[in-house]
């Protein structure tokens, strides 16, 4: 029987809710959803947990629990899922979640290891580089790098052909790049490094970049940690500074003991007494000509000669520290250990045990039908095809898709590919490394949206199978869509329904009252007499708001800084200059502005809500609230099943 992937899915999830009915029963039914046993109880314990003063008996909660379902019942009635804010936001939390469950154990296990194992050891290793610089001709290049590969086999010196044919800046070198180590190139170059015996040449291979051939020459021990020692002869290198150095190394050269000679002759007197201990590379700060001298000696024992601005440093290697914990390393490798091709290895792996799980087969045949409906450029050919899509074209767990449960996908990735081609994004002639060829898109967008349903079955039966993943999503999503909706219907609308807002503070006014007497007016700040003496003359003889515009124009505020005004409403106690001159208990003192004159009355009690904006908007939003569960509980059905209730704890 051939179904489309959709009904698959619907399949599946009637399948996850009949099961998770059997594990854990229904314990309410809101708005036509049922509300799970596991879901209120994790719910209810989190809210619980929260504070002792304010937890809930479970039949307190319950009524709770059933406004809350009923807003986010509305919120989901109205749409507010399809908006690209909710879509966006629990697309981010459901990937985050989801990570550690959808990645390939095994593969990634493997690959950790063999970081670790290829973290031990540097390659010193040189390349030759044949870029493909367009990807619409691969075949070019390759025919290039197999004809240095053939000169190789024939004898050629692989220095001389890589400063001859390599398109790496390496060419100079002779196609030296060092000593590679893991993380430094892509995953594919690493591969071939460490796979590569020392002292031969690698077979053609390709990656991001182009075609190369790798040639490796030596390896050494890559450790975690260097310890070393140094004796210092400090000042500029004279003959007398020279001497000694070439002494000091005939000594270390002849046995004698680098400790003694570091007591005796090292001018850091810190480290001298210690025979020159110095510590480890990681744990301090050393000038860079000494972090690379150290890194470069191979051998405990070893020792060598290195200036810096302090002098010279006769360095001894005394320990090298070999990498022995796998699970540290991957701690401190984890960002580069998810680049860079590993992480792609992960992901294929993944995919590929999902086709195994879901027994996914693919009808070749079938697909190579849209390889010709691409081809086809007469839009009535196509239109054609498209009415023509039934034969079967995958299997999925034991069903058969037909290529039209493909066709939708695939015609939205065509229409686009094609936009790209004809407003000159794509350039099917010269392709850029990340862009599909023509006769590789068919293949690239089934495997794409195989993918998409395989990853999106998986993710269902993760949450089916993990109750305490699947209700933190369910939480989520619900808080997502509460915030939303309440966020419309109440706490904006309160904030902004200045009518609603007055009318509800004069039905309520007698609720609204103060400890202390307030003051609403004028207050003016000056800092000189005369100043202060005509600002009083103008408050006594004109109105407020008359007296404000005199003063602001005629003081010229803004610029000069002679006069400062301030208007409000403001409590005893919190103005010094209101405390004084109009409360009278505290005498006012400022160097800045000594003279204050006011202008206003003294009020007992509130006389319009914006005296008392705050509380009286939190209460109608209280208000607002309340009329919307009234509605909503009249509008929704809703069930509780008391039996289920009692076995909560």
């Amino acid at each position: 029987m051939k179904i489309s992937a959709w009904a698959l899915m619907s399949s599946l999830l009637m399948t996850t809710l009949c099961e998770a009915k059997q594990e854990d029963p229904v314990v309410m039914r809101i708005a036509n959803e049922d509300i799970y046993k596991s879901e209120f109880e994790y719910i209810y314990n989190k809210n619980n947990s929260v504070s002792t003063s304010d937890k809930k008996s479970i039949d307190e909660y319950v009524d709770l629990f059933i406004n809350y379902k009923l807003k986010v019942a509305e919120a989901k009635s109205l749409g507010f899922m399809g908006q690209p804010s909710y879509m966006s936001e629990y697309q981010k939390y459901e990937n985050q979640l989801i990570a550690p469950y959808v990645r390939e154990k095994e593969t990634e296990k493997e690959l950790i290891h063999e970081a670790f194992e290829r973290k031990k050891r540097s390659v010193l290793t040189s390349h030759i580089l044949v870029k493909i610089e367009n990807w619409s001709d691969t075949l070019t290049p390759y025919l290039k790098i197999n004809d240095i590969y053939k000169k190789l086999k024939e004898g050629a010196d692989f220095s001389e052909l890589a400063q001859k044919y390599s398109d790496c800046p390496s060419s100079k070198r002779g196609g030296s790049l060092g000593y590679v180590n893991v993380f430094d190139m892509v995953y594919e170059f690493e591969n071939v490094v460490y796979s590569t015996p020392i002292g031969t040449y690698s077979k053609p291979f390709r990656t991001e970049f182009g075609y190369h051939i790798v040639k490796t020459f030596a390896d050494k021990v890559n450790p975690k940690d260097w310890r070393f020692s140094h004796i210092l002869i400090a000042g500029e290198m004279d003959k007398n500074m020279q001497s000694l150095t070439d002494s000091l190394m005939g000594l270390i050269k002849k046995g004698e003991s680098y400790e003694s000679l570091a007591k005796r002759y090292s001018y850091d007197k810190k480290t001298a007494p210690k025979g020159g201990d110095l510590g480890y590379l990681s744990q301090g700060s050393f000038p860079e000509q000494i972090v690379s001298q150290v890194k470069s000696m191979e051998k405990v024992g070893d020792v060598s000669l290195c200036m810096t601005a302090f002098g010279v440093h006769i360095l001894k290697l005394t320990e090298l520290v070999p990498y022995v914990d796998e699970e540290e390393f991957y701690k401190e490798n984890k960002s580069k250990f998810n680049r860079g091709g590993r992480d792609k290895q992960i992901g294929e792996a993944f995919f590929a045990k999902l086709r195994n799980k879901y027994n996914v087969n693919v009808y070749e045949e079938s697909l190579a039908v849209f390889d010709s409906i691409m081809n086809t450029k007469d839009e009535r050919d196509r239109v054609k095809f498209f009415h023509n899509v039934d034969a079967p074209l995958y299997t999925f767990n034991g069903n058969v898709y037909s290529q039209e449960a493909f066709l939708s996908y695939f015609r939205k990735a065509l229409s686009n590919y094609e936009y790209s081609i004809n407003h000159n994004k794509i350039n099917l002639a010269n392709l850029k490394k990340d862009q599909t060829p023509k006769n590789e898109f068919v293949k690239k967008t089934f495997n794409e949206y195989l993918n998409n349903i395989m990853f999106d079955v998986e993710k269902e039966n993760i949450k089916k199978e993990n109750v305490d993943l699947r209700n933190l999503l369910k939480e989520y999503s619900d808080g997502l869509l509460l915030f939303e909706i309440s966020n419309e219907y109440v706490w904006e609308k309160a904030a902004s329904d200045t009518l609603g807002l007055r009318k509800y503070y004069e039905a309520n006014s007698s609720k609204y009252k103060w400890d202390l007497p307030h003051y609403r007016g004028i207050i003016v700040y000056c800092k000189k007499e005369e100043d202060y003496k005509k600002i009083e003359d103008i408050l006594k003889s004109n109105t407020e708001e008359r007296a404000e515009e005199i003063i602001k124009n005629e003081f010229n505020i803004s610029k000069k800084g002679d006069v400062r005004i301030e208007k409000g409403l403001y409590s005893q106690g919190v103005k010094d200059a209101l405390d004084d001159k109009v409360f009278h208990i505290i005498k006012y003192s400022d160097k800045t502005y000594p003279y204050v004159a006011v202008r206003g009355k003294i009020l007992k009690a509130p006389q319009i809500y914006q005296d008392v904006k705050g509380p009286v908007t939190a209460d109608y939003q209280n208000y607002l609230e309340g009329e919307w569960v009234k509605t909503l509980r009249s509008k929704y059905t809703y069930k509780v099943y008391g039996d289920v209730i009692k076995k909560i704890k």
